[in-house]
Formats: C-alpha cells, structure tokens, sequence
C-alpha cells in the first residue's frame, strides 16, 4: 500500500472524446435532473459539466509526467486524424440515456429524430 506521500506523488493525465453536438440535449436532461434534485434539496450536477468518454488514462509517478503528456499528445492527435478522415464511426444511435445516483437508476428514453 502506497503512503499518503507517494499517493501525493502520483499525476493522472485523461484522453477523453468530447461531442460537442449533443451538448445541447446532454445540459437539457441535467438541468431537468437538476431540478428534481432541487426539489429535494439535494446538490446538483456540476456547473459545466463535460460530456465525454474517456478514451485512456495514465498514472504515473510525477518524475514521469512528462513522458505521459507526449505519449497523450499523439494519442491526441491519432484521434483527432481519426475522427476528420472517417466521422462516421463516431456517428451511433442514442435511444435512451441511464443515470445512476447510488442505488437507483433512471432510464430517459429519448426522442427519435427522422
């Protein structure tokens, strides 16, 4: 088991894909959730929240963080040479989204579009 120096060491660095399209109807549904947490005085989602799916992730010890930023860099770049050469893989179906909050899942079905 690490030491809380060692874990204070540590640098996470994230790859995500961002769908810049489908934040209009993502910030819909958390505003609407958002409400109903309210209603309950609960806390709410975050304020700008970031729709993404992370694609890779590295940890490493800080003496290595650079090494993890080139490598995230390429990375970087490969997908972005990806998703302009071929956009139609990024392209899929949504029908519903899922929320979990603890034990209970939501499901929200969502409109098709013709």
């Amino acid at each position: 088991m690490r030491s809380l120096e060692e874990l204070k060491a540590l640098y996470a660095a994230f790859l995500q894909i961002t769908n810049i399209h489908m934040r209009r109807l993502l910030s819909a549904i958390v505003e609407r959730i958002d409400s109903v947490m309210k209603e309950y005085r609960c806390d709410t989602y975050y304020i700008n929240p970031s729709f993404h799916v992370s694609v890779m992730w590295c940890l490493s010890d800080v003496t290595v963080r650079d090494d993890c930023e080139k490598l995230l860099a390429k990375m970087q770049e490969f997908w972005e040479r990806v998703e302009h050469d071929c956009p139609e893989i990024f392209a899929m179906p949504v029908s519903s989204v899922v929320c979990k909050a603890g034990n209970k899942t939501f499901l929200f079905k969502l409109a098709t579009v013709s």
